[in-house]
């Protein structure tokens, strides 16, 4: 089984972060794999926690879905750092977390859904892709997050299991 986790990029604080990697190792724990999408925040969480829980034996347990590849991805990051919408410690820590499963596990990451830009369409194929193939949600939305909604819509849409939890700040 592969459940997802989704959550909101723009946020890490301490609660947030115990929330996601408790559900981390609760699907982990139950021999299963966690789909994410590589982002900042609740995904850059969670594939931390994933890392720090099963080391380089992530191949067939954790899968990053990216709205585009992966060189251009860091790019478009590179370009929020110098545009002030991100800062250059999340957006570093978040490169090396990429380029470090790329190195050790390629075929973790799927970025080649034909798209060349971060937009809303790349980044709304992404999370169909990521829903149409888990069997259950975990979610973690904060001032609610558009992508979040989107993602337990389709989610329920789709039958699926889904976790939600809500913060407000």
């Amino acid at each position: 089984m592969w459940f997802g986790i989704s959550g909101s990029w723009r946020y890490e604080f301490q609660e947030l972060t115990r929330d996601v990697e408790t559900a981390v190792e609760s699907i982990l724990g139950i021999d299963c794999g966690i789909i994410t999408g590589g982002a900042l925040g609740v995904d850059y969480i969670a594939t931390d926690a994933i890392v720090d829980f099963l080391g380089e034996n992530i191949l067939g347990r954790l899968r990053l879905y990216l709205p585009i590849p992966l060189k251009k991805y860091l790019e478009y990051l590179e370009k929020r750092v110098l545009e002030g919408k991100v800062t250059k410690r999340r957006v570093d820590a978040l490169s090396e977390q990429l380029r470090g499963i790329q190195e050790t596990c390629p075929d973790c990451i799927r970025d080649n859904w034909g798209f060349e830009e971060v937009n809303k369409k790349s980044y709304y194929s992404r999370i169909d892709k990521i829903v149409g193939d888990i069997d259950g949600l975990y979610a973690f939305q904060v001032n609610d997050s558009e992508g979040v909604q989107y993602s337990v819509n389709l989610a329920r849409e789709q039958e699926k299991s889904v976790f939600l939890k809500s913060y407000r700040i």
